[in-house]
């Protein structure tokens, strides 16, 4: 299936829909996506639910003011099935010729696909997939998506700073964040992290947590230096 985001939406809507329904009647639940973006071509293995995502990250340019820091090292915190790890290591490939992209994810159904993706896409050489969830604390937890539960480890960001510094790295250009509503552990408690980090990108849950937790992420971000910016989305233009 090969798709175009330069078409219209309702294009793409109708175009989507039948994907979901072709995944139906899928044995594998996954299919295999061609998509032209600008003078760039991904291709994407994806389930039906990883469709909405494709739309956000690279049609709406949901992480568009992200590339214009021109990041080398950047760790993926909820890399799904690997949309904006593939995007944004095919940018430090072009823009930095080498770099670093640690991309995380606990869901097997998410994961197999991202693996696919960074091997088609060609960018093995740079990215690091890890299965785990972040967390404040190594330990086990389980998740669920798309109705099926999973008991998985958990990882530190502070053990993702040690893993860089392993690789050659003393900082981290850029960390994007979208892990539906557990952004707010991670940036609150055992955060020393943070100190090793220039720029974040995340989404935010406030009906997970409500808005005393905003407050409670943005002066944690304040006290290490962050300023803090709220990014609309943007429609790439047809």
């Amino acid at each position: 299936m090969s798709l175009s985001l330069g078409l219209g939406l309702c294009t793409r809507k109708l175009i989507y829909k039948t994907l979901r329904m072709m995944h139906n009647f899928s044995t594998t639940k996954y299919s295999l996506v061609s998509i032209k973006l600008d003078d760039k071509r991904f291709k994407l293995y994806t389930h039906y639910e990883g469709l909405q995502v494709i739309d956000e990250i690279l049609l709406l340019g949901q992480y568009h003011l992200a590339y214009r820091l021109k990041p080398r090292v950047v760790i993926d915190v909820g890399a799904h099935i690997g949309i904006f790890t593939v995007s944004m290591a095919k940018h430090i490939k072009e823009v930095c010729n080498n770099g670093l992209i640690i991309a995380i994810e606990p869901v097997s159904i998410n994961y197999n696909a991202m693996l696919n993706n960074i091997e088609i896409n060609m960018v093995k050489d740079i990215v690091k997939p890890i299965r785990a969830a972040v967390a404040s604390k190594e330990d086990y937890i389980e998740v669920e998506w798309i109705g099926v539960r999973e008991r998985v480890k958990t990882v530190t960001m502070n053990r993702l700073i040690e893993i860089v510094k392993e690789k050659g790295y003393n900082y981290i250009d850029l960390v994007k964040i979208d892990i539906e509503g557990a952004e707010l552990e991670i940036l609150t408690n055992n955060n020393k992290w943070l100190e090793y980090v220039r720029a974040i990108v995340m989404e935010l849950h406030p009906d997970v947590y409500g808005i005393e937790g905003i407050k409670s992420i943005a002066k944690a971000l304040k006290e290490k230096g962050f300023e803090i910016k709220h990014i609309k989305k943007r429609l790439v233009q047809n």
